[in-house]
């Protein structure tokens, strides 16, 4: 018999032979699985160098052009759907992801060079976009079949994308005389270059400004420590939203804010506001020789909204009814900061200033519901928030998330994850992929935003490609001495931008036209602005929450202050955006107009806070260059739906509810563009929606809610 002492040597050794069976048995399902990956990811490149992104490029151009080419070579007569349309279908399927290996390193490479390759093959693309949709021998071709017998056959989805592809081209100008088409396609040309201009002078903006220490009172020490400090021994400060903002809230010198005002809202102003004034009046042109009114009523023809004058109601209304909000809470702001002047001895002007803004706001919370913008921020590490957003996403809406270990990313920050169906009878069916890239750069795009890289679709021969989205943002990146931590509006942010990743990997729609987020612009917002809710609520939130040294929860008392946050200064907050929408909306319906006057008019009819002499905000204001034209009042009116969408179901049947959050998956997301929000909406609600919920959320009242 074996001694003691040689048992214990064999158990090792056994324990040992099976450990390592094991760990050969994790690196080959991890090979598996990378293999498999690729395989599902074949097309996606984040490596290409700029001669690599160059001729890739022509060769995309040249299979558009081909395509083209051979639909509009038929005679009407041999038009059927496979040798037309099913080709466009077809030719979409392929081109998302070859088209974002060449573009989207455009807003997150660190690589200058890559960056600029980008931008010319984004350009070069949308030129290209341009010309194809004016090619009238395309459009005789796709008329035919939507007039002739074959287009009764097909099913509702694909007759809804042949009437679009005929709109389309209506809408481009191709009943107008020739002479007349050609000059509408210059002018999209142009528009095209300039909105990708406007996109890359925002994210090349680099001025800075500096301050000493003395100068950054109110501020952090972890916030100072991140700074990086110049040659003469004061503060860079950059232009971007993690670093003004809190300077904006909690500096308590007034110079200071009133400097980082005053340059955030001057950002690309000598290049981007001569951009956005010209492309005003091309658009102005162009709505003209299309037959309509004015760029807006061009816009909102295929929106929710249907035309300006519903779109002037709905902000009108809203404006007026948050009238006495907004005067309260300019008093409250105005109180705060006299009581301030005097107990410092300074000279109180009687006015909120737009440096004045933020800072009081912050300072009303602090005192009227005992909330610490920066102390509040340690409960919300990035990392803890992160596992536990994505655990709710996976509970919600029965997905299981893993990450990808090594994965091919642009940046060693991001983070790559695989996401697996788990409803019954599918669990485990692949859904998609999405990445993570969340802290700043240089060169980085500056905001939050999903960017969607890989449409999940089939195409007419069965091969599917699975989608893939990218969430991109901002937030402050760990330090030596702390974490990453998060304000709250930024956890906010976390979900509204992850909840348009979800969006796109929920979709089960094989046209990508349809697929994902294409849905009207109005709605887009509404599935993501519904789930910030859960930010506000008491279990989410204490799921969330983890302090960054302790681990603590936030407290039952502190959730509560913080919910009564929600609708501190909501008069001013609402105002603020509905300054940005009706600017929106009057600028694009007038021929030309001259922003920084327009601006200064509204800003003080709708907030009742002067702009800042000399400054122009709409040099920066991206959305107005990158597709949201005439369509910010999106945001506000999709918060009809989304709260609506929150209240009525969700909150009555339960936030963590799986049955809602499947319902929500199958009748919202999952349906893409395949049929109008409206139907969506009623088949989630069980009803027409309605403004009630919306209403009551903005603190306004509202007779016998319906909700």
């Amino acid at each position: 018999m074996a001694s003691d002492k040689q048992k214990n040597a064999l158990a090792v050794a056994a324990c040992a032979a099976a450990l390592a069976g094991l760990a050969l048995w994790a690196h080959n399902k991890q090979q598996q699985r990378t293999r498999v990956l690729r395989k599902q990811l074949t097309h996606l490149r984040f490596d290409l160098r700029v001669a690599e992104i160059e001729a890739e490029t022509q060769r995309i151009l040249a299979q558009m052009k081909r395509v083209d080419d051979e639909i509009a070579a038929l005679a009407p007569s041999a038009v059927t759907f496979a040798n037309s349309a099913q080709k466009l279908i077809d030719l979409d399927h392929e081109m998302l992801s070859r088209v974002t290996n060449v573009t989207f390193l455009g807003q997150v490479a660190a690589d200058k060079d890559t960056r600029d390759a980008c931008t010319k093959a984004d350009e070069a693309i949308e030129d290209f976009s341009v010309q194809r949709s004016m090619r009238a021998d395309v459009y005789k071709a796709i008329h035919a079949l939507y007039k002739g017998a074959a287009y009764q056959t097909l099913d509702k989805t694909t007759q809804r994308y042949v009437h679009r592809l005929v709109q389309d081209f209506e809408r481009n100008g191709l009943q107008l005389p020739e002479e007349k088409q050609k000059e509408v396609q210059a002018w999209k040309q142009k528009l095209s270059k300039l909105g990708i201009q406007f996109q890359q002078n925002l994210s090349e903006e680099t001025i800075e400004v500096k301050f000493s220490r003395d100068e950054l009172k109110g501020l952090s020490e972890d916030f100072i420590a991140a700074l990086e400090k110049g040659d003469d021994g004061k503060y860079k400060i950059a232009l971007s939203y993690p670093t003004v903002f809190p300077i904006l809230n909690t500096c308590t010198v007034e110079s200071t804010r009133q400097a980082v005002e005053y340059a955030f809202n001057r950002r690309c102003i000598s290049t981007n506001v001569a951009i956005l004034e010209e492309m005003l009046e091309i658009r102005h042109k162009v709505a003209l020789a299309l037959g309509y009114e004015n760029h807006a009523a061009y816009v909102l023809e295929q929106r929710m909204a249907e035309s300006p004058a519903n779109v002037k109601e709905f902000l009108n209304d809203l404006d007026n009814k948050l009238v006495p909000l907004a005067k309260k809470d300019l008093d409250d702001l105005l109180k705060l900061k006299e009581a301030d002047c005097e107990r410092n001895g300074w000279k109180f002007d009687g006015k909120i200033n737009m440096w004045d803004f933020r800072f009081y706001m912050d300072q009303f919370v602090k005192k009227h519901c005992s909330i610490d913008s920066e102390k509040l921020r340690e409960y919300f590490p990035l990392t803890h928030v992160t596992a536990e957003l994505l655990s709710m996403y996976q509970e919600l809406l029965s997905l299981k998330f893993v990450e990808i270990s090594q994965p091919h990313v642009w940046h060693k920050d991001v983070r790559m994850f695989a996401v697996y169906d788990a409803r019954p009878g599918k669990v485990g069916h692949l859904v998609g992929h999405f990445y993570l890239d969340l802290f700043p750069r240089a060169g980085k795009y500056g905001h939050a935003a999903c960017f969607t890289l890989q449409q999940g679709c089939a195409n007419s021969q069965g091969v599917r490609e699975y989608p893939a989205a990218a969430m991109v943002a901002n937030f402050n990146a760990p330090t030596k001495s702390k974490p990453s931590l998060l304000g709250h509006q930024e956890v906010v942010t976390y979900f509204h931008e992850f909840g348009h990743v979800m969006h796109c990997l929920c979709s089960e729609v094989d046209i990508p036209r349809f697929a994902g987020t294409r849905v009207e612009r109005d709605f887009v917002e509404a599935p993501s602005q519904m789930l910030e809710n859960w930010c506000w609520e008491k279990e989410p939130l204490q799921r969330l929450s983890s302090h960054y040294e302790t681990g603590e929860k936030l407290s039952d008392d502190l959730v509560a202050r913080l919910i009564s946050t929600k609708n501190a200064n909501t008069g001013l907050l609402n105002k603020r955006q509905l300054l940005f929408a009706i600017f929106d909306q009057t600028i694009h319906s007038k021929p030309k107009s001259n922003t920084a006057q327009l601006l200064k008019q509204l800003q003080t009819e709708i907030m009742l806070i002067d702009m800042t002499p000399e400054t122009n905000f709409a040099g920066s204001f991206g959305h107005l260059a990158g597709g949201y034209d005439a369509q910010y009042y999106g945001y506000m009116w999709s918060e009809v739906f989304s709260m609506d969408m929150f209240v009525s179901r969700f909150k009555k049947e339960g936030l963590m509810n799986p049955k809602t959050g499947l319902a929500y998956r199958e009748l919202i997301l999952a349906r893409g563009g395949t049929v109008d929000a409206s139907v969506m909406l009623k088949d989630f609600l069980g009803r027409a929606p309605n403004q009630d919920a919306f209403l009551l959320s903005k603190g306004l009242k509202v007779e016998g809610p319906r909700v």
